[in-house]
């Protein structure tokens, strides 16, 4: 577990964001909270898009699944 926490900075840079916004006991935590729930919905959306777009035997087969997806609704020659 040490491991992880040394390899994740956020942790710390929040003792550094609570010394600059008013009212740091109700500010901090619904900021992140707010933020964790939004990257989540960002990733949930982004795979959904990729089930949608693709299906489960191309990604399988894929080595860059996002490059095919953007292929799937661009063309070949959007993808790089």
């Amino acid at each position: 577990m040490v491991g992880v926490l040394w390899s994740y900075g956020g942790w710390q840079h929040a003792t550094f964001a609570a010394a600059e916004v008013r009212d740091a006991r109700r500010t901090l935590p619904l900021a992140m909270v707010i933020g964790a729930f939004v990257v989540t919905l960002i990733y949930l959306a982004t795979n959904v898009a990729y089930l949608f777009l693709l299906t489960p035997a191309q990604m399988a087969a894929s080595p860059r699944v996002a490059a095919d997806a953007v292929g799937t609704v661009l063309g070949p020659r959007a993808a790089p």
